[in-house]
C-alpha cells in the first residue's frame, strides 16, 4: 500500500498570469490579478496569534496548488502544496 500525504507550505507570495500576488494584498487586486475560481470554501484559520473566519480561493499553477486565504478584504495566508 502505498502511504502519500500532502503537505502545505506557507509561503509569502505567488506568481499568476505574468502577476505576483503577496500576503497583504487586497482581494480586489487578488481577483483582478488571478480571476476568480469555481472553488470557494470558508474556513477558520490561525496564523502569527491571529484568527478569522476567512475565505479560501484555489488556484492550480502547474504542478502546484495554491490557497490564498482572505481576512479582513486582504491576502491573509497562502499556502502551496506540490502535486
Amino acid at each position: 500500500m502505498n502511504n502519500t500525504s500532502v503537505q502545505a507550505v506557507e509561503v509569502n507570495s505567488m506568481r499568476i498570469n505574468g502577476s505576483i500576488i503577496s500576503i497583504g494584498d487586497s482581494e480586489s487586486s487578488l481577483l483582478k490579478k488571478a480571476g476568480k475560481t469555481s472553488i470557494r470554501h470558508s474556513v477558520h484559520i490561525n496564523r502569527n496569534n491571529q484568527s478569522c473566519s476567512a475565505r479560501e480561493y484555489n488556484y492550480r499553477i502547474d504542478l502546484q496548488e495554491y490557497r490564498v486565504y482572505i481576512c479582513y478584504s486582504k491576502v491573509f495566508q497562502i499556502d502551496r502544496i506540490n502535486l
